[in-house]
């Protein structure tokens, strides 16, 4: 019981190890600035992987709305020469080219908050597959942890502009759709 991970499309490797080239490039400058992180090994280490799904708000206003939410890329979350990077991959069969690379805080913290959830009583008592759900029109974005049934899945904002879905909070699919609908309403009616 517990958390799992998706199996990552193995055309992936060789992109996600050509990050350890930009990894390689933040540690000479951090050796410049002589805020040199601790020593790590140098081959690059997936930490996580997940599926990244999108929705649109045209989509969110149908029932069921997240359910067609639709994979479009794929985030590693990779450390090599002593940081932690985020690696986004395209996730089409065409489309296997680095989207973004993101060195920093916000990967640490993203780190962070999944290791959290692991610690989490409720994921402990079911199977859960990890993956990120985002909400491009909203700016909304949310790890999403999908057990076998509707009922057992946990959403946790990582982004979000709105007082009802806070980051770092749990929420249930329920609660996540019907808000996050009501403000697709409102942007889309600001667009008519």
């Amino acid at each position: 019981m517990g958390l799992r991970t998706a199996s990552a499309p193995k055309r992936h490797a060789s992109i996600v190890e050509s990050s350890q080239e930009h990894l390689k490039h933040a540690e000479a400058l951090s050796r410049k600035r002589k805020t040199r992180p601790k020593k790590l090994p140098d081959t690059p280490k997936v930490e996580y992987h997940m599926p990244v799904v999108t929705v649109g708000l045209e989509s969110l206003m149908k029932p069921k709305g997240l359910s067609r939410a639709k994979r479009m890329s794929w985030r590693y979350l990779v450390r090599a020469h002593g940081h932690l990077a985020m690696v986004d991959v395209g996730a089409g069969v065409d489309d296997t080219s680095l989207r973004q690379l993101r060195i920093g805080p916000s990967a640490e913290k993203m780190l962070k908050r999944i290791k959290m959830m692991e610690k989490y009583a409720k994921l402990r008592r079911h199977n859960y597959r990890l993956q990120m759900l985002r909400v491009p029109g909203l700016h909304f974005s949310s790890l999403w942890f999908k057990g076998d049934t509707k009922k057992h899945y946990i959403f946790m904002p990582l982004e979000s502009l709105y007082k009802t879905l806070r980051i770092g909070r749990f929420y249930s699919q329920a609660e996540v759709e019907s808000r996050l609908r009501v403000e697709a309403e409102r942007v889309l009616s600001f667009e008519q």
